[in-house]
């Protein structure tokens, strides 16, 4: 199993596995555990249907030499923007898995511990 395969599947089952196993203690926290684990399931989504099989052809074609370079390099393109938007949606996935912890944490601390 490569690199990619064994971290995009991590990314895809701890934010889940998380949001079932804390459901019945996270009370607050239910709706971010909850978007970090749809976003993890709409960036699995987005790579195996669009992404991986984009730049996959990209590099076939290049390799077949059977599509014009300004072709392939537009396809390049589209993947590169697709990417970056996905880094910046993986990111965002993360601050809210962060927001999660905090809140669970906050939620379930003892009384004379919480501020505020």
């Amino acid at each position: 199993m490569n690199f990619f395969m064994l971290f995009g599947l991590l990314l895809l089952i701890v934010p889940i596995v998380a949001t079932i196993v804390a459901w019945k203690s996270a009370r607050k926290a239910k709706f971010w555990l909850a978007i970090t684990a749809f976003i993890a399931i709409g960036l699995a989504v987005a790579l195996n249907f669009y992404l991986v099989p984009l730049v996959q052809s990209m590099f076939a074609h290049s390799d077949a030499g059977d599509l014009p370079a300004s072709e392939i390099i537009a396809g390049v393109n589209q993947w590169k923007l697709g990417n970056r938007i996905r880094l910046i949606v993986e990111l965002t996935g993360f601050v809210f898995s962060i927001i999660a912890l905090h809140v669970w944490s906050v939620e379930n601390a003892p009384i004379n511990e919480r501020a505020g």
